[in-house]
């Protein structure tokens, strides 16, 4: 099992801590001073700063502490609060959102003073198709940035867009950068870094980590913590001992036996949460059986989804019911597939299953991370139990993403990290995304995706959402698994832990 990692083998990483940059100090006293650096953990080494070019969580951990966007929503809140905007409006045909600016916020490194133009300047260039950003597609809908005075800007839609502010402006897409910083560094940019967040960027060491320090002209509360690093501890075992000895201060886990030894340690303090992440299996409704909706229900009910959550993620999960998980606005909490192999088998044989399937082994693939392997290793034996058989492919991640872009597969295994329901409806589920990443080649839900992009009324939103969710449960076009959890786990005398979904709100911890 890929992820298991055990701790015979971590104690010899242990003895490593010193060589990656690691002082081997003992655990510290709960009633320590500051330490001269706060310690917490990546578990990969970042790709890029800039916010456009963005891909992996890593580089977003260190993103979160030192830009700034419009507006902000706290992790796991539908809740949208002012950031570099202090208020706004939206016209009342729900096109125009006319931002006010916070005035006299500094750009770290002497870059001057924030402006609308700032603002227009870093849609305007997500926008450009020469910059190949991932998020070009998230500003789509934006007709116009138009900076009406150095305070005010206002963003223009092609249509009403109920999901605008919390799906992209307080998203990835909403960082603010500063063009004289991107334009004067260049492909240094990530080592010269300039935002207008709480931290700055001292200093990038690839291979350890980053260190940044307190914005002194930062406009919001101070932090309390004045110097931290982002170190990179790739194995959770050797993170699990280098928190215990006090070489890590904060660190987040999602390897489930070692979740599981934290949640039971009174070494340091912990804390559980459902993620923000769903797994679930694709159909390939283009290649029969997999075009009868009958052939897809059944396999949601043969699917023992608690057994997967206890035998491969040791219980550190939540069986999922839905596509969307539960920190995401318009969850809809509804099980409409109980674990029922009679009723998968009846529902088989219905549909001819049987006499079609007698000779057939259909292809399964992951691209071999994670977990994959060996829930598709249960999922193997539960569909075998009804007849339907699979042959497990573990590819590598090229490989993997050419032959899922192809629809070469009969189901394919995915995972997904977002916190909008946009970002889960409108790629897997929506027509216009067929072929991919729509790679179910699902049609069945359009209208009621395109209602939940237009209405702007949150009572609106979350009436279409549900029906959205009660629309591809009914059709089937994919297997939902599970909603893995997140731990974060801090060493004794860390006050302020606010968990964030993968980010970590340094501006709230205190020692």
């Amino acid at each position: 099992m890929k992820r298991r990692t055990v701790l015979a083998g971590a104690l010899a990483g242990a003895g490593a801590l010193a060589a990656k940059g690691f002082p081997v100090l003992g655990r510290l006293p709960a009633a320590a001073a500051q330490p001269a650096e706060f310690n917490l953990r990546l578990d990969d080494e970042l790709l890029t700063l800039d916010p456009a070019l963005m891909t992996s969580g890593q580089d977003y951990a260190v993103a979160y502490v030192v830009y700034s966007g419009l507006v902000r929503q706290t992790p796991g809140s539908t809740e949208i609060l002012p950031d570099l905007a202090t208020k706004w409006d939206l016209s009342p045909d729900g096109r125009t959102y006319t931002f006010h600016l916070r005035q006299g916020v500094k750009w770290q490194r002497g870059f001057g003073e924030l402006t609308a133009a700032d603002v227009k300047y870093s849609l305007d260039r997500i926008k450009d198709p020469k910059l190949g950003s991932r998020f070009r597609a998230d500003l789509e809908p934006v007709r116009a940035v138009t900076a009406v005075d150095p305070y005010t800007v206002t963003i223009t839609l092609d249509k009403p867009y109920g999901a605008f502010l919390s799906s992209v402006l307080a998203y990835r897409p909403g960082y603010i950068v500063n063009q004289r910083a991107l334009e004067r560094y260049g492909k240094d940019y990530s080592a010269n870094v300039v935002g207008t967040g709480p931290y700055v960027v001292d200093q990038w060491v690839p291979g350890q980590g980053v260190h940044v320090s307190a914005n002194k002209d930062f406009y919001g509360p101070p932090p309390k913590i004045q110097r931290a690093m982002f170190r990179i501890v790739p194995d959770a075992s050797t993170a699990e001992i280098a928190l215990e000895r006090g070489d890590l201060d904060v660190s987040y886990f999602d390897v489930p036996d070692v979740m599981q030894r934290i949640s039971r340690s009174n070494r340091v303090g912990s804390k559980s949460i459902v993620g923000p992440r769903t797994y679930w299996v694709h159909l390939n409704m283009e290649r029969p059986p997999f075009d009868d909706v009958r052939v897809r229900q059944a396999l949601n009910y043969a699917t023992n989804k608690s057994d997967v959550v206890q035998r491969i993620w040791l219980g550190q999960g939540t069986v999922a019911n839905s596509v969307l998980n539960p920190n995401m606005f318009g969850y809809l909490k509804a099980e409409r597939y109980p674990y029922d192999p009679e009723r998968a088998r009846a529902l088989l044989a219905e549909a001819g299953f049987p006499a079609a399937a007698k000779n057939k082994t259909f292809d399964f693939i992951s691209d071999g991370t994670g977990d994959w392997p060996d829930m598709a290793a249960v999922l193997q034996q539960q569909w075998r139990a009804v007849g339907v058989r699979i042959q497990i492919t573990a590819l590598d991640r090229a490989v993997f993403e050419q032959r899922r872009q192809a629809h070469q597969f009969d189901m394919l295994a995915i995972n997904s990290l977002r916190l909008e329901p946009d970002q889960i409806l409108v790629p897997y589920f929506d027509s216009a995304q067929i072929p991919y990443p729509n790679v179910s080649s699902y049609r069945g839900a359009d209208a009621l995706i395109e209602g939940a992009r237009d209405a702007v009324d949150p009572q609106k939103r979350l009436e279409f959402y549900a029906a959205a969710q009660q629309k591809i449960q009914a059709d089937a076009p994919v297997v939902p698994l599970l909603y893995p959890n997140i731990l974060y786990a801090w060493r004794p005398g860390v006050k302020g832990v606010v968990p964030g979904l993968l980010v970590y709100r340094l501006e709230t911890y205190s020692i």
